[in-house]
């Protein structure tokens, strides 16, 4: 298995074709993919829709198991329709030799010369597709529009920031509620100084998809609300620990995480000379150390959290 982050596929199929999947989702997990799948079914209703939505949305890929059942499924077909609108890249994984009856759709996807074949060779199959699959990983940033990264919002600037804001108010309002969507808006929000809104929306994107860490710290970010951490109540720095610390479970990757909860726990409880909760602030940083930093996600936090110079170098981060 590769070292780094683990790239996130989204598996469309037929479940009529489970045992199948089944052993290709087990083979890319063997390979350190995390693998996104829709075991309920759409029939679960408009919320499970707007989580697979979702999921579509924070994928590196969407993987197609393309079999002579899947290729006439109405919900494979949206799935693929989803991946185009994210600009999401569409790996066919051929579990079937599928020659006819390929709906227009699929067309151009299924004609790529370099497919992986499984169904001639699996472990060949595999490898290819894993090998494409971290390739376009290295290339995305998961479960972020790249417009409202840091810098890019600062190449925009408040006029940018605030027709961009519109057009998500734009989306929600035409009833694409999605937590992508609604972490996007949030984060749009905080770059303009909007905390209120931005604790609002962002409530909104951890109950409308409660397995988005982006989500989660964001809002934690928000309740901060360009303070120092010492000014907010107990209960706030308790709700912040608790939203970075389901962010991590979420996705233990991300190094931003826990420099924020060291941050909150440096000035909020020590700040106060109270007893700081598990896991200490050493503990924090040591995690933090030994991950990959987002630069861009360090500098959302320190234009949103206030703190002194003295602060940053408690933490050891060379802001």
């Amino acid at each position: 298995m590769a070292d780094g982050p683990r790239p996130r596929v989204f598996l469309s199929y037929s479940r009529r074709d489970d045992e199948r999947v089944n052993a290709l989702q087990a083979a890319l997990e063997q390979e350190g993919i995390r693998v996104w799948r829709d075991v309920e079914g759409i029939d679960a209703g408009e919320a499970w829709r707007a989580r697979i939505t979702d999921a579509v949305r924070n994928c590196d890929a969407l993987v197609l198991a393309v079999t002579a059942r899947s290729i006439r499924r109405d919900e494979v077909l949206n799935e693929v329709a989803l991946a185009g609108e994210f600009h999401k890249p569409i790996l066919p994984a051929f579990l079937d030799t599928v020659d006819t009856g390929i709906p227009d759709e699929l067309r151009g996807v299924l004609s790529r010369l370099n497919r992986a074949e499984l169904h001639k060779d699996f472990a060949a199959g595999v490898n290819l597709l894993v090998r494409s699959i971290r390739t376009h990983a290295a290339q995305h940033v998961p479960g972020r529009d790249t417009r409202t990264g840091f810098e890019s919002l600062q190449r925009m600037g408040a006029a940018g920031v605030e027709a961009l804001t519109t057009e998500y108010e734009t989306a929600l309002a035409a009833g694409r509620v999605d937590g992508a969507t609604l972490v996007s808006l949030g984060q749009c929000h905080l770059f303009l100084g909007r905390y209120r809104e931005a604790r609002e929306v962002l409530r909104r994107a951890v109950a409308t998809d409660p397995t988005s860490a982006p989500a989660a710290y964001t809002l934690a970010i928000a309740i901060v609300g360009g303070r120092r951490p010492r000014a907010l109540r107990m209960s706030a720095a308790e709700e912040i620990a608790r939203l970075l610390e389901k962010a991590v479970r979420l996705d233990p990757e991300p190094a931003h995480f826990e420099y924020l909860a060291a941050l909150v726990k440096v000035d909020y409880y020590e700040g106060h000379g109270l007893l700081v909760p598990e896991p200490s602030v050493e503990t924090l940083l040591a995690r933090a150390s030994a991950k990959k930093l987002d630069r861009g996600e360090l500098a959302r936090i320190f234009d949103a959290v206030e703190v002194d110079e003295g602060m940053w170098a408690r933490i050891a981060i060379d802001a």
